[in-house]
């Protein structure tokens, strides 16, 4: 079979996933961004366990949200979470909540996430750049850096922006 060639049980795959999608089965799609439109703010504002600390970041066209523990926070690493969502779905407190959950499986280690840009108000490439602004921003914090002069730690200034 050459490689262009779809086989018989590909073919058959295609068709009855044409067949359970139909409008008519499983009822109207939802358009890229209507589900969130729909959602709006109905989420409560969320309220930062008293564990962490949660520091707001404003990167220009975004935001993001460094969580940090308290007690025993780990210096020497980070975890940059890209939050879920297809670049559709702002953040949610879900991922707020996630990023808790890392922290304190990871013995401290601080999560920072950023709020970027999504779809269909900011179209690809937007969440990509805002992603990568993010990473950007870890490193010119000193995050990932062989050099211990370079290396971010508790000896090194905390993050610019006032804690929220």
């Amino acid at each position: 079979m050459r490689e262009n060639e779809a086989s018989i049980r590909g073919k058959v795959m295609r068709d009855l996933i044409a067949h359970v999608t139909n409008d008519h089965l499983i009822g109207k799609k939802i358009k890229n961004g209507e589900l969130r439109k729909k959602i709006g703010d109905s989420e409560p504002p969320w309220k930062c366990p008293d564990c962490f600390s949660l520091e707001v970041i404003g990167m220009g066209n975004f935001s993001m949200e460094y969580l940090q523990s308290k007690e025993n926070p780990n210096t020497e690493k980070v975890i940059l979470q890209l939050h879920g969502g297809g670049y559709v779905g702002a953040m949610r407190n879900a991922y707020r909540m996630f990023a808790g959950l890392y922290c304190e499986v990871s013995h401290g280690m601080s999560v920072l996430t950023p709020d970027y840009r999504v779809a269909p108000e900011h179209p690809y490439p937007a969440a990509l750049e805002d992603a990568y602004a993010a990473y950007c921003y870890l490193l010119e914090q000193g995050w990932f850096s062989d050099r211990p002069d370079r290396r971010r730690g508790g000896s090194l200034p905390r993050l610019r922006e006032k804690p929220v």
